[in-house]
């Protein structure tokens, strides 16, 4: 197991390195420089020639590329930010916690939401429940998380005054965001949660403990949904680790400072430190989680244990 875990890790480097290149590669190719966009228009050009000479914008790619690269693996640096001139190790450290409370309530809401409604809809296939669900899983996963946000802050902000709209202050201001986008995702579980129960309940292991006496809810708990539980895990991983690498839309809606708005913000001042360190941390960010998953896989399926032991 441990050998699996560290040729996993080790499988990350080049993974992450081809992100980095990416990324350095849209920021360098996109059109503007950061002078103009950190000092604006109306700065004098001699002002904003200066700047750019200082962070290194007018260096060849590959040297500027480099230096990067230089930083980040020896000295574990993220830089410094163009724009504000702070750490970005310590910025990313602020924002963080907010993307990632986003992301755990998130799924909380998703988990609670689909996963339930996706088994009672296998089980009552055909039924007047189970065309409910459906509806709802293509409603919730076609409607844009955004739109949905938008009607939240509308009913229970504007008309009804219970949850603020925008911030990260307290609990209630992430019940809107996570609310709206544990929907969005409900959709999506629910979908899945559905179709691989309803593959499972098929299968002669059913029929068997059927056969056995063996009580429904533990035919439906334990055989079937346990046995689900792999594609399912592969969808919340994958959802969640796209979540901790900041969800923008829903953070810019709502105002909240996570390091999905900041990305915004940094791309939009063509902060190419501030963008690529993100970037970084996202990218880290999911392929921890789904190495997570593969772990969790091991602990739910025997079988996949006993093939990492050897």
């Amino acid at each position: 197991m441990w050998k699996y875990i560290l040729r996993r890790i080790f499988l990350m480097i080049p993974v992450l390195l081809a992100i980095s290149f990416v990324i350095f590669s849209l920021m360098t190719l996109s059109p503007g420089d950061p002078g103009s966009a950190i000092l604006g228009a109306s700065a004098e050009p001699e002002a904003i020639q200066a700047f750019n000479e200082s962070v290194g914008y007018y260096d060849p790619f590959f040297v500027r590329y480099g230096n990067y690269l230089k930083n980040l693996i020896f000295k574990f640096d993220l830089g410094i930010s163009w724009a504000t001139k702070n750490s970005l190790a310590a910025e990313i450290a602020n924002r963080f916690p907010i993307t990632f409370q986003i992301a755990v309530y998130s799924m909380v809401v998703a988990i609670i939401v689909g996963i339930p409604l996706g088994v009672l809809s296998a089980v009552k296939q055909y039924s007047m429940l189970d065309h409910i669900c459906r509806v709802m899983a293509i409603a919730l996963a076609s409607v844009p998380f955004f739109w949905l946000g938008l009607m939240m802050i509308y009913w229970f902000s504007l008309k009804l005054h219970l949850l603020p709209a925008f911030g990260a202050t307290s609990f209630a201001c992430y019940v809107l965001p996570c609310v709206a986008l544990g929907l969005h995702y409900a959709g999506r579980e629910l979908r899945m949660t559905r179709s691989c129960m309803l593959e499972n309940l098929r299968q002669d292991f059913i029929r068997t403990a059927r056969a056995k006496g063996v009580k429904e809810e533990r035919v439906i708990l334990h055989h079937a949904l346990r046995n689900s539980l792999l594609p399912i895990l592969t969808t919340i991983g994958s959802h969640f680790g796209m979540l901790l690498g900041g969800a923008i839309v829903t953070e810019s809606l709502f105002s909240m400072p996570g390091i999905g708005y900041y990305l915004l913000t940094s791309i939009r001042s063509k902060d190419t430190p501030a963008t690529m360190a993100v970037a970084m941390v996202m990218a880290l960010s999911f392929s921890v989680v789904m190495l997570v998953v593969d772990i969790l896989y091991a602990q739910i399926d025997p079988r996949i244990k006993a093939r990492f032991s050897k």
